[in-house]
């Protein structure tokens, strides 16, 4: 394993012994505030598709990191945390994890959901809802080359978000579309839409179904923007500098973090490192978002 993994294995581990939804108590540390409540978490990492065509590198090693970081915070129990990584990351298991917390989790209870993989958009299905005309869709690891059918659409997402009994989510989509450097998939997707006369949006356009009332959302890229990877980093772009403003370095000498400090930290990193991809955040509880590390 190389130093740079090494030392951010070692940074993740840092970031989750840290508080991530201020206001509604402890979402990795747990304090007094937060006694009672259950954390629960969906990590899904999609480096190695179905379609050969569709590969990342690093997409999976994101989720790894996430799940190793989770199992070392406080008051994460192995078994409310669901990792599902290339092939176990298939649409009805993505739908099925979330659908499960419908169940499980309780009205105070805190969620996260974090997806590294592709992402694509395709004509707007019913019920016709996008001001583009476009749907927003995750590409999980059985879709096809050239079709959404197998993709996990942004109205499927919200009716399995709405559902739960909490509105103690953190949702975080470390992915994008982009038309340079595409996958065969993408380009069919790019010429689907031109078809259409529409002009995609990208992920960015997630936020509209699933930045819900009380929700936090953040999204690596937007406009049409892939969510690049970095072969030395190991890792995607913004994950790596996301996770390095949440361990301090977006307020230094402080043992807070807001999650805006840490976002307003990692995104222009991100656009440097990254040519035209630009994070985005949405806080929908109308509070900040913080991190209180040991």
């Amino acid at each position: 394993m190389s130093s740079i993994k090494v030392r951010l294995r070692a940074a993740a581990a840092v970031l989750m012994c840290a508080t991530l939804l201020g206001g509604c108590g402890n979402l990795i540390t747990g304090d007094a505030d937060g006694a009672g409540r259950k954390n629960y978490a969906i990590i899904v990492g999609i480096s190695t598709y179905q379609s050969s065509s569709l590969n990342l590198k690093w997409a999976d090693e994101d989720a790894l990191d996430f799940y190793d970081a989770l199992r070392r915070g406080k008051n994460w129990e192995t078994d409310k945390i669901t990792l599902l990584t290339n092939s176990s990351a298939t649409k009805e298991a993505i739908k099925s994890a979330i659908a499960g917390l419908a169940k499980r989790a309780g009205a105070d209870d805190q969620v996260v959901f974090y997806f590294s993989g592709r992402g694509g958009f395709d004509a707007d299905q019913p019920p016709f809802d996008e001001g583009d005309g476009l749907d927003e869709y995750l590409v999980p690891f059985d879709a096809l080359p050239t079709s959404s059918s197998r993709d996990l659409s942004d109205d499927e997402l919200e009716a399995l978000f709405s559902a739960l009994p909490t509105n103690n989510v953190l949702i975080v989509l470390d992915t994008g579309f982009s038309g340079a450097s595409a996958s065969p998939r993408e380009k069919w997707v790019a010429r689907t839409a031109a078809g259409h006369g529409r002009k995609p949006l990208g992920i960015d356009g997630m936020a509209h179904d699933l930045a819900r009332p009380g929700f936090l959302f953040i999204s690596s890229a937007q406009a049409g923007e892939a969510g690049r990877e970095s072969n030395e980093l190991r890792n995607s772009v913004f994950t790596y500098h996301l996770v390095e403003g949440l361990r301090g370095a977006a307020n230094p000498g402080k043992n807070q973090v807001t999650a805006q400090q840490a976002f307003e930290y990692a995104a222009p990193r991100t656009t440097s490192g990254a040519a035209r991809q630009v994070p985005l955040f949405v806080d929908n509880r109308g509070k900040g978002f913080r991190v209180t590390a040991f």
